[in-house]
């Protein structure tokens, strides 16, 4: 019985010492392993003014802890917070940790730190930039959502997620950097993002979510990845300064407004060959809503003009056919291999590396008109002049341009 009892009171003490909350005379911590002596930075009861320095171990009753993490709402609404400093032993900021600090500057996120939470920065107006670590792996919902003043940012090759409203209003931002390794951008994630004047989304997305990109005023340029299968309602919408749009051909889904009000369009290329149709589910056609169609060259392969000019919204267009000088070339130098070359039984193959998938082949003359085009990775020759011809590779991870010799 004595035992038993014994048992039970350090079990009670173990469970006081794990949720033992102390101060250091400058900030508050919770013990949160008592193991191995880690504390979590805790929310104060006064918030620090100007400048702060989180140390990396805090003494509480002769015994030193780690400090490895910044609690939920720690510093939140603290608006006369100016400057921080973390140290190397942090691995977490939690949600909200520095939530409507408007007057927070500048912040060092350590290369310790692997997890950021949902809204940790949320409001904090006057950060003007920011490197997030390798292995963080997502940005959390509206973590840097009002950062009005985010001119610059830094994100590691280990994203792969950016939640919904992420960067939202962030009015100052002009470059940002996404990985390779992106797989998801939730929508709103760049809503509003004013200053924001070109863009590559990289080729592990397939699907552009709703309003991800909307109002991104100054966004000129934009690439599409190969991969794209879906954009969603108005996720461009209002971007008015957008010139040139290529969409991919595995894009299958259009949805309404996706290109609403983007007022500087000059030119559309598409390379379906059956035009993509892009009503809504009641029937209306609004996905470039707002935009003088007829202004708008819409660049299609030769062969399929006809069923462009007898369809819904893509009859609207200048059409016209795509040359060389329209298709955007994005160099693959190894992994794709063309042969006979010379073609000389009338049949050219394509041979991938194993990583790559063919999305399409086009074959143009010298003068950049094209000839024919095929989504098979064989291309017949059959009835061409002799002499050299060019073609257009586009697979899953960009495009390639190769001369060959008909004999």
């Amino acid at each position: 019985m004595f035992r038993k009892l014994l048992l039970l009171l350090l079990v009670l003490i173990i469970q006081r010492v794990n949720s033992q909350t102390f101060n250091d005379g400058v900030l508050f911590y919770t013990v949160i392993n008592t193991e191995n002596k880690y504390v979590s930075v805790e929310k104060l009861s006064d918030c620090p003014v100007g400048n702060l320095t989180i140390p990396e171990t805090a003494t509480y009753l002769d015994v030193n802890y780690t400090v490895t993490s910044i609690s939920e709402d720690a510093f939140s609404s603290c608006d006369r917070l100016l400057n921080v400093t973390l140290p190397e032993t942090i691995t977490v900021i939690n949600n909200n940790a520095f939530y409507n600090c408007p007057r927070l500057e500048s912040i060092n996120i350590p290369e310790s730190v692997n997890e950021i939470g949902d809204e940790v920065f949320y409001y904090c107006q006057a950060l003007t930039n920011i490197t997030i670590p390798e292995g963080v792996t997502t940005i959390g919902k509206y973590t840097f959502f009002y950062c009005t003043n985010l001119d610059t940012i830094n994100l590691p090759s280990t994203i792969n997620t950016i939640k919904t409203n992420a960067f939202s209003y962030c009015e100052g931002l002009v470059n940002i950097n996404l990985p390779d390794a992106l797989t998801t951008i939730e929508n709103y994630a760049f809503f509003k993002c004013e200053s924001l004047r070109s863009l590559t989304i990289p080729e592990n997305i397939n699907r552009i979510e709703y309003y991800t990109f909307s109002f991104c005023s100054s966004l000129v340029s934009i690439e599409l990845p190969n991969n794209l299968t879906f954009i969603g309602t108005a996720a461009f919408n209002f971007c008015s300064s957008l010139e040139n749009l290529t969409i991919p051909v595995s894009v299958n889904t259009i949805q309404d407004y996706a290109f609403g009000s983007c007022t500087g369009l000059k030119n559309v290329t598409v390379n379906w060959s059956t035009p993509l149709v892009i009503n809504d589910v009641y029937g209306n056609s609004n996905m470039f809503n707002g935009v003088n169609l007829p202004d708008v060259n819409l660049y299609v392969i030769p062969d399929y003009i006809t069923d462009y000019e007898m369809a819904d919204v893509w009859q609207d267009f200048n059409i016209q056919g795509q040359t060389l000088s329209n298709t955007e070339i994005i160099k693959l130098d190894q992994n794709v291999t063309l042969y006979p070359n010379p073609v000389s039984n009338n049949v050219l193959y394509i041979k991938l590396s194993n990583n790559l998938q063919l999305n399409q082949l086009k074959l143009f003359n010298l003068q950049g008109q094209i000839i024919k085009s095929t989504e098979k990775a064989i291309l017949n020759t059959n009835n061409l002049k002799s002499g050299m011809y060019l073609v257009e590779v586009s697979t899953n991870s960009g495009k390639l341009l190769k001369k060959i010799m008909v004999l």
